[in-house]
């Protein structure tokens, strides 16, 4: 039981989530906990006297859980470039150029992310362009789905990319008519550059997620999956420790870390109520944007590119037997149709081995033919998908794919099919916001977008969206008994709205704001005394 006050919820729209009583008048929350949830003015006479919390008509919700996220990434790319919705390479560099001269350091790696090259009218960045900017200084641009880097000759030098250099298993070095590498890298390749960037200080880490923290309260996030680097389980462990920590975390494991996680008997639901251990990662392809997504056919205009599997199903199949023999889930990335069948094959083979705590995971499955689907029902699979991605990739999937395009983000197919649906953003990628994700999957177009839904038939209702960043995504995370809906027992996780997203337009959805965020029953976001 934590310290936190006793509050009383009343006066407005209270949407529990819970099939069996979804409206209620009041909510009472104590030690952490929801106490009590009934008819308005019934509270028993004991939670009179409680701090009380005048909705104003607005919407009470079970907090937000992104079920997907690179937290530690995306809090430390908070003061790094970033190129997301740079319509040209011109306007690129631009930004680019402006971060280098601001920069304290002539020597420091320059970082940044968020780059789209699909909206650059076919101009592909070169190394040379960066070398104008940062002949010296080693520069390292990730591209928005993070599956390709855009780098300097520096970086490519420091990192031993040169012609010689051949392609590794899974990953891809762009080069010239006369094999040069031209500064773009894609897949594992981008692991190697990785490798040498230099490290934060953990101190540094500490502080980058604390702000972060802050800022996901303030989207009515409080509980997060998160795909990142290890690194993120250690830093959200001290804030534990020092009594810092107001976000829950479930954590996967790299595949290259499972042994060195089952040498310390780590398994998937080992933690408590802040941090859980939770899958293993793997990831099967690449990523749409990149053309490295693994699929049945060509891309459209490209007979000669099926994309990149990054893991055979041979050694799939070895990593998923070894994973659950030791008590560890798997979650896999799979966002072309063939790594999403080969997914669903070989997850279905080992369906009854996963544990009960934690359901295996698809990560993405942005495009599902329907034989495929059809071997997904009755699995306990969780569809973990990020319905904001579609109003990025709409244009791109109809470039690549093609008619294929029908199939893609098929959010009405799965739900109808019984498929256990979880979302989140995969920030930094999207942003940390699940409105946005619940707009895409209602209205699946921007809001300003006059062209209208995009394949409407896979809209999702507002309930059902809601869910899948409630109780879905709670569920995915491990959670599912504890959190994401508004029942007594549960976690004192709750969101309050400025409008009823539920009679409100669709488009609407996205201009939609959190008032107020409460984690564990005490308030860590206020909205009118935000500053």
């Amino acid at each position: 039981m934590t310290n936190s006050p006793t509050l009383r919820f009343i006066n407005g729209s209270i949407v529990t989530m819970d099939v069996d009583r979804p409206a209620v008048g009041e909510v009472v929350t104590q030690g952490g906990r929801i106490v009590w949830i009934g008819n308005s003015g019934d509270a028993p006479i004991e939670f009179r006297r409680a701090r009380t919390i005048d909705l104003k008509r607005r919407l009470l919700l079970p907090a937000f859980t992104d079920a997907h996220t690179h937290f530690l990434k995306w809090a430390l790319s908070l003061d790094t470039v970033d190129l997301t919705g740079a319509t040209s390479v011109q306007a690129a560099l631009k930004r680019i150029r402006g971060h280098a001269q601001r920069s304290s350091s002539r020597s420091q790696w320059l970082t940044g992310a968020g780059f789209d090259v699909n909206l650059w009218g076919g101009v592909l960045p070169t190394r040379h362009m960066l070398d104008r900017i940062c002949p010296d200084r080693p520069v390292v641009m990730e591209s928005h789905d993070e599956h390709a880097m855009w780098v300097n000759s520096e970086t490519l030098r420091r990192c031993r990319i040169d012609r010689a250099t051949p392609d590794p298993d899974g990953g891809r070095i762009v080069r010239d008519a006369r094999g040069e590498p031209t500064g773009m890298v894609l897949e594992t390749v981008c692991n190697r550059v990785w490798e040498a960037l230099p490290k934060p200080t953990h101190r540094a880490m500490e502080r980058a997620v604390l702000a972060a923290q802050r800022r996901a309260h303030a989207v009515g996030v409080v509980a997060i999956g998160d795909m990142g680097v290890p690194e993120t389980l250690s830093v959200f462990q001290s804030l534990h420790d020092s009594a810092r920590l107001r976000l829950r975390l479930w954590k996967s494991v790299a595949l290259h870390d499972m042994d060195s996680a089952i040498a310390l008997g780590l398994r998937s639901g080992i933690g408590n109520e802040w941090i859980t251990i939770g899958s293993v990662k793997v990831f099967l392809d690449g990523a749409l944007g990149s053309r490295t997504a693994w699929m049945y056919q060509s891309y459209s205009g490209d007979r000669a590119n099926r994309g990149i599997c990054r893991l055979d199903q041979n050694r799939f199949d070895a990593a998923v037997r070894r994973a659950t023999s030791h008590g560890l889930s798997i979650c896999v990335h799979a966002i072309g149709d063939a790594a999403v069948g080969a997914a669903i094959d070989v997850m279905r083979k080992y369906n009854q081995r996963f544990p009960r705590c934690q359901p295996p995971r698809i990560e993405h499955l942005q495009l599902l033919q329907p034989n495929d689907l059809k071997k997904l029902v009755g699995t306990r699979i969780i569809a973990s998908m990020q319905p904001s991605h579609l109003l990025t990739d709409r244009d791109i999937a109809d470039r690549h794919w093609g008619t294929r395009a029908r199939n893609a983000f098929a959010l009405r197919s799965l739900w109808d099919a019984g498929v256990p649906l979880a979302f989140g953003s995969d920030v930094p990628i999207e942003p940390l916001c699940p409105l946005d994700g619940i707009g895409a999957s209602v209205h699946r177009a921007r809001p300003d977008d006059n062209r209208g839904s995009w394949y409407p038939r896979q809209r999702l209702s507002v309930w059902e969206a809601v869910w899948g960043f409630t109780a879905g995504a709670a569920y995915a995370c491990g959670g599912g008994e504890r959190r994401g809906r508004i029942l007594p027992g549960q976690l004192a996780d709750l969101v309050v709205l400025d409008r009823n997203i539920f009679t409100s337009r669709p488009a609407n959805i996205f201009s939609t704001k959190v008032d107020m965020a409460v984690v564990d029953g005490t308030i860590m976001w206020d909205r009118t005394n935000a500053g």
